[in-house]
């Protein structure tokens, strides 16, 4: 679930001021919450039929389908397992967590706060957190924490769907803001070009039909995804420099060791040269993939566990 927007609805804040509306418009499904803090997901079943599914559920069968592939890779059973959760679940976040994995089979499971040594900086699908660890005594002692719910690849992603929404508008006078279907093809391209963005300067986002027949094709530079993004990308560095200052503030100077990255959207090599900026030309730590380094803290731990 690393990479989905699912942190944000289970955050402690998604139901505060524009928060709802923002979560509710761009989500490629739809919500509902009641009392604005039991967020539900409409899923259409095979037979057409609609059902409101709760967080939970949904996370259960989730984890119930990792379960499976686990266990056929295995050749066993999987009766025990070690989620990652991010630092600013709630006791209520961290139970429904817990209940999603026991309604999907597991009997025992372990809860582990995502962190690392030094500065930790996480940016994912749908949320953003910094961190300041240190390793003392052969335990980690977290310093500072500092978090935005909804700052992550999903807003990058928007920005550039925004942009090419807006230049199919131009060339074919057709606005596909309020075409589902169209907007879901066009985000799923934008995803794929973000991510071939950090390995390449330039990318062709095609899309066969995107509405009424009609084929969308558009390079995308990766200058012209950080200029759209550059707002955005800036909010990361303002979030690392809060952290900062909080733990200063806490134990006086730091000075950062090692700078570790965690999640796939800080593979952006704007975010990471920005970081490096902030710390004087400190190189990030590249020991572990940013998409890799929270299963492999995990499974770290369950072999300590377990």
């Amino acid at each position: 679930m690393e990479q989905s927007s699912y942190r944000s609805l289970t955050s402690n804040h998604w139901y505060e001021g524009d928060n709802v509306q923002t979560a509710i418009k761009r989500a490629p499904y739809k919500i509902t919450a009641r009392d604005f803090q039991t967020p539900s997901i409409h899923v259409k079943s095979k037979d057409g039929t609609v059902k409101q599914l709760s967080l939970m559920k949904v996370a259960s069968m989730v984890i119930a389908q990792l379960k499976d592939k686990a266990m056929e890779y295995l050749g066993g059973p999987v009766d025990y397992a070690v989620m990652t959760i991010p630092q600013h679940y709630s006791g209520r976040s961290r139970d429904t967590a817990m209940m999603a994995g026991m309604l999907a089979g597991l009997h025992t499971v372990d809860m582990l706060r995502e962190g690392a040594n030094a500065l930790v900086l996480h940016v994912g699908g749908g949320t953003a957190d910094a961190s300041v660890v240190t390793l003392m005594d052969r335990s980690l002692g977290i310093r500072a924490y500092r978090d935005d719910p909804f700052l992550g690849g999903d807003d990058f992603d928007q920005k550039v769907v925004d942009y090419f929404a807006e230049l199919v508008r131009m060339k074919h006078g057709k606005d596909v803001g309020g075409d589902s279907i169209a907007l879901a093809k066009l985000r799923t391209a934008c995803e794929r070009a973000k991510k071939a963005l950090s390995n390449q300067e330039h990318v062709q986002v095609t899309v066969e039909s995107l509405f009424d027949g009609v084929d969308f094709s558009e390079t995308l530079s990766r200058s012209k995804f950080e200029e759209l993004n550059d707002d955005a990308f800036r909010r990361v560095v303002a979030l690392v420099r809060r952290v900062m200052l909080e733990a200063e503030e806490r134990r006086g100077n730091i000075k950062i060791d090692e700078i570790i990255l965690v999640g796939t959207s800080t593979m952006i090599p704007k975010i990471q040269r920005l970081v490096k900026e902030s710390f004087n030309g400190m190189e990030p730590s590249i020991r572990v993939k940013p998409d890799e380094a929270v299963a492999l803290g995990a499974v770290v731990h369950a072999y300590s566990v377990y």
